[in-house]
């Protein structure tokens, strides 16, 4: 069994396993605003984050992190996704806009960019040590 400590490789696993969960079901979703519904592929995204930011949470929390739930931690989060969201669309705009590169590629593009520094964020201020759970 893997040991989890702060910074511990099991961690890191699940939320990567989270992470590849949330990804698919942000793609899905951007796939239907932006192909079915013809919606911007800005609008898109944001719509993405906007309907899946408390589900994400909740994953992260619950299972990578096994945080203690906290309207705190929610705030934590969803600063940390803004964030992330902003850094992801101006990435996207940079290649769909300057590269032309196809907007369902830079999704998924962008989500491999800032996955690191999301899981950063999330380890040492979202769900930080005091709002774990003893395993």
């Amino acid at each position: 069994m893997l040991r989890d400590g702060h910074f511990g490789l099991a961690k890191f696993i699940r939320f990567l396993a989270v992470g590849l969960l949330n990804a698919a079901a942000g793609f899905l979703l951007f796939l239907l605003f932006f192909s079915i519904l013809g919606l911007h592929y800005l609008l898109a995204k944001v719509l993405v984050f906007i309907s899946w930011v408390w589900f994400g949470f909740e994953l992260q929390r619950r299972w990578a992190f096994r945080a203690r739930a906290s309207s705190a931690a929610f705030g934590k989060h969803l600063l940390n996704q803004i964030v992330f969201t902003l850094i992801g669309s101006i990435l996207m705009v940079l290649l769909v806009e300057g590269f032309d590169v196809r907007p369902e590629l830079a999704y998924i593009f962008t989500l491999g960019m800032v996955a690191v520094g999301m899981y950063v964020s999330s380890l040492f201020w979202v769900f930080g040590r005091t709002s774990q759970l003893s395993e």
